[in-house]
């Protein structure tokens, strides 16, 4: 079973692309048994949509200006993922425990 946590993440705020091809995306608010649990990341423009950039997670750490966030950095994998929770008003942050593709 893979877990992974998709994100409402609206056009790359807060992700950069690193020179070996990794990205981090930053500064989220999940518990650290979530991070530390966590094999992939997804991020989605809205709920519903498949997600436009995820990857598995290579690591992870504390935001420097948010103690309470984290950043995580990961390997790029092109496959899309659904978003698996609910579509309307629902949670901005889903974790996953199954990792659904399109």
């Amino acid at each position: 079973m893979r877990i992974g946590i998709h994100f409402i993440c609206r056009d790359d705020t807060g992700v950069s692309v690193l020179e070996n091809g990794h990205f981090e995306s930053r500064a989220w608010r999940v518990a650290t048994s979530t991070a530390k649990a966590a094999e992939y990341i997804a991020l989605h423009q809205r709920q519903g949509e498949p997600s436009y950039r995820q990857g598995r997670v290579i690591s992870f750490r504390r935001d420097a200006k948010h103690a309470n966030r984290y950043v995580f950095v990961c390997q790029p994998d092109e496959a899309r993922m659904l978003w698996p929770g609910p579509t309307r008003g629902g949670p901005t942050m889903v974790i996953n425990r199954g990792g659904l593709r399109p």
